[in-house]
């Protein structure tokens, strides 16, 4: 995704800006639900997976709504405002995506070593079943 609005925005070359295009709708196609498949597996207990398997889907269609005010009639046919504004969302995810999965790793080797088994002293079963993925013997999936 982050080639193809790359390539929209940087040639005027019509053949390349065609080639853009489908990097751009392969890429996106495969996001949203890559990132809710993420979210979801990632999160516990049942409340928060149900929230999650909320939000994620919409703060995507916020682009929905932003494309309406960047994709506009007189900035065709190079749309550069829009191209521009989503090479950044793209690039701002990538990013995110990173540091979540830099973040996972480091919680997971937390966990590893007992660094969180301090979550344990003192509760009941109910409260233990309950910690969800504050229970050290969750693991996240990168």
């Amino acid at each position: 995704m982050v080639l193809g609005y790359a390539l929209a925005v940087g040639t005027k070359n019509p053949h390349a800006r065609y080639a853009a295009c489908f990097l751009s709708i392969t890429g996106g196609s495969n996001a949203g639900p890559m990132v809710l498949a993420w979210g979801t597996g990632n999160a516990a207990p049942d409340t928060v997976k149900a929230v999650t398997t909320a939000i994620i889907p919409g703060i995507g269609a916020l682009g929905s709504v932003i494309a309406v005010w960047t994709y506009l009639p007189m900035d065709a046919p190079d749309y550069h405002k829009g191209n521009s504004l989503n090479l950044a969302t793209s690039s701002f995810s990538c990013v995110l995506v990173i540091i979540g999965v830099l973040y996972i790793q480091l919680e997971n080797a937390k966990r590893a070593r007992g660094e969180r088994n301090y979550r344990l002293e003192g509760r009941t079963h109910k409260e233990l079943e309950e910690l969800g993925y504050l229970h050290p013997q969750f693991k996240y999936q990168a």
